[in-house]
């Protein structure tokens, strides 16, 4: 019989197709003959359920029971189901009532569930019903998307019984794996059913996927599905040390959020777990969980019996290194509580020997620096690579919570001080009082000599620096400390006592606190015959001009001549002198750092401190009248003054 169009009516069409799903077309086949023209049998294949679902639509009947009709005949295998008398499903219709009530069935396809819910339904119905390579495959892909694992089990059923060959490590419209995407996906029962299948190929449980070459395990623990997770560790041939293209283990890649703590504790309990695995840089899963803040990652990797709390990276920075200097308190807290972390371990690598205590200064990280001092076994004194120790730290940089917990230590050495070289960027920053008093020939030979001697003479103390760097409130927090000299006095560069520091750098709060301790010798001088109302008249500093006079400073002392060379000078002539210095040429010293003001303000401090200067009462001397005596000092810059700043000298104001 010749088939001339496509015309035919849906019916016989519905039933072409229906015969050939369950008698496939083959030599062996019931098919008729006169209906195998191939453009007919392609369409017919291809449309099938399409027909099958507008028959039932126009005949009234049930789809799923067409369905589960067809595949029952086609002896798919289906789960048994108990059916009770009183339930009205279309298959007990056709069934004698006693052998439901007495008989597990065969009952609806699963199959059908997907009419409602899966997009895709037709085709996965064709699919299905064509049992060769690429349809059982796409089915295959088809069900594991819709996570339907008994689907799944009845293709694996198939092909493990040669009656369908299938590819179980094919990848997914998206480029991943089956197993990958179930993983992915969290469709724990498909991952179950595809690990336990036995066929050929057999299922490749490290295989990568293409993007980051990352396996299913890490897809799985990335996503957080704690249960698939348990399953493949479970599996003996999955390796849970595999890595992506990053070289990041499954571990690693939990470890970085708590919300995927259940799947740490799922490595953790796993025995085949190498739990101190590293990734590149030698990174541990602790190391990359203290660095980020993981709290509760970092508390179940603890309870692993070999966690080794103290190994180092690359360049031996441990757990607690690294929650140190990122500010994780509590994770430092974990660490330490755990007993088995040395608080006092050092990095390893050459220019930067910390201490987790010391990278927590160095970090600015004041609260985990103050947990970590309340731990009883933390080295107080401990010395970063410059020779800084922790209360020197925190005198410089102000960090007054670290410096009263470190005063409380009666282990903390107070009298510690730096061990730096010149050219360690410690420095504050200079006048010109030197190169101009002594000249660049004299000035070398005077720095030279404090180098040599360096090792010998004190470097600023904790006071000394926290006056430099001008933290009053631990300028305070330390006067009333009694191992505390106020007039301690360092070389560094020059002999200077805490009140030099303070003045010298402009720090009026600082300047305050010292001259409020009546045990600070306020016309002390250094190895130069500097006193703290020269330095600040040298800087041009009023403010701090001011205090000091105000708290009884000598105007009249003199710096005396140094190394026999040099001239004799006061504050007057020092502020005189430094607002006619012409500004410096060509590349800064290294050894000093940059001034911290312009040079004009600094010029305009200088000239207002020569008017403080001319009405201090030490200048007016009754012999030679009013303000004479500082015309006569300033004799030499009289001229180059009223030039600069015109009425200075001779309109006192």
């Amino acid at each position: 019989m010749e088939h001339p169009s496509f015309s035919t009516s849906w019916e016989i069409v519905m039933m072409i197709s229906i015969t050939h799903c369950i008698m496939p077309f083959g030599d062996d086949a019931g098919a008729p003959v006169a209906y195998a023209e191939p453009r007919f049998m392609g369409y017919a294949l291809e449309h099938w359920a399409c027909h099958a679902k507008e028959f039932c639509l126009q005949t009234g009947q049930n789809f799923n029971f067409l369905i589960s009709q067809l595949c029952f005949k086609w002896s798919l295998p289906h789960p048994c189901r108990s059916l009770e008398l009183n339930t009205r499903d279309p298959f007990l219709e056709v069934l004698d009532s006693n052998t439901a009530a007495k008989t597990h069935l065969h009952t609806l396809c699963p199959l059908a569930t997907y009419l409602q819910n899966y997009p895709d339904v037709e085709r996965l119905y064709w699919y299905l019903h064509q049992p060769n390579a690429a349809h059982g495959t796409a089915a295959l892909i088809h069900a594991e998307d819709a996570g339907d694992a008994i689907v799944v089990e009845h293709l694996l059923l198939l092909s493990e019984s040669n009656k369908i060959k299938l590819d179980v490590n094919a990848d997914d419209q998206h480029g991943n794996p089956i197993l990958h995407a179930a993983c992915i996906k969290g469709h724990k029962e498909v991952v179950r059913v595809l690990l336990s299948y036995q066929g050929d190929p057999s299922l490749d449980v490290n295989a990568k996927e293409e993007t980051i070459q990352g396996t299913a395990l890490g897809q799985a623990s990335s996503h957080g599905h704690v249960e698939i997770v348990r399953l493949l560790l479970a599996d003996e041939r999955v390796d849970p040390e595999a890595r992506d293209q990053l070289g990041v283990c499954p571990l690693l890649i939990a470890s970085q959020g708590d919300n995927l703590r259940g799947v740490v504790e799922a490595f953790v309990q796993c025995e085949r777990i190498n739990i101190n695995g590293t990734c590149p840089g030698l990174i541990t899963a602790l190391m990359l969980a203290s660095s980020l803040g993981q709290k509760e990652v970092v508390k179940t990797l603890l309870r692993h019996p070999r966690i080794d709390i103290d190994q180092g990276d690359s360049n031996g920075w441990s757990a607690l290194c690294y929650a140190s200097g990122k500010g994780h308190v509590p994770v430092v807290q974990a660490l330490l509580e755990d007993g088995r972390a040395d608080p006092n371990a050092r990095t390893r690598d050459v220019e930067r020997l910390w201490t987790p205590l010391l990278i927590a200064l160095d970090h600015g990280q004041i609260q985990v620096a103050e947990c970590l001092l309340s731990d009883p076994r933390i080295d107080p004194n401990v010395r970063c690579p410059a020779g800084w120790t922790p209360l020197l730290i925190a005198s410089r940089d102000g960090h007054i919570g670290v410096v009263k917990a470190l005063l409380s230590n009666p282990r903390t050495d107070v009298n510690a001080r730096p061990q730096v070289s010149l050219g360690s960027g410690q420095r504050p920053r200079r006048g010109r009082t030197l190169q101009s008093r002594l000249g660049a020939f004299a000035d070398s030979l005077l720095l030279g000599a404090i180098s040599k001697l360096e090792n010998i003479s004190p470097q600023p103390g904790a006071l000394g620096l926290a006056a430099r760097f001008g933290h009053g409130e631990v300028v305070r927090v330390l006067l009333e400390d009694p191992r505390f000299d106020p007039n301690a006095k360092s070389s560094f560069p020059i002999e200077a006592t805490p009140l030099m520091e303070a003045a010298r750098q402009g720090h009026l709060e600082s300047t305050l606190v010292l001259l409020d301790d009546p045990r600070v010798d306020i016309d002390a001088q250094s190895n130069l015959g500097m006193t703290a109302l020269m330095l600040a008249s040298e800087q041009g500093f009023p403010d701090i001009v001011t205090a000091l006079l105000s708290h009884g400073a000598n105007a009249q002392l003199r710096t005396g001549k140094v190394l026999g060379i040099g001239r004799d000078m006061t504050a007057l002539l020092l502020a005189a002198e430094e607002a006619l210095s012409p500004t410096p040429k060509g590349e800064p010293d290294e050894r000093f750092p940059p001034n911290q003001r312009e040079e004009s303000e600094r010029r305009e401090g200088c000239l207002e401190v020569i008017r403080i200067l001319r009405r201090d009462p030490s200048y007016s001397l009754i012999t030679m009248g009013d303000g004479l005596a500082t015309i006569i000092e300033l004799s030499p810059y009289v001229n180059e003054l009223e030039a600069l700043q015109p009425g200075i000298i001779f309109n006192r104001r």
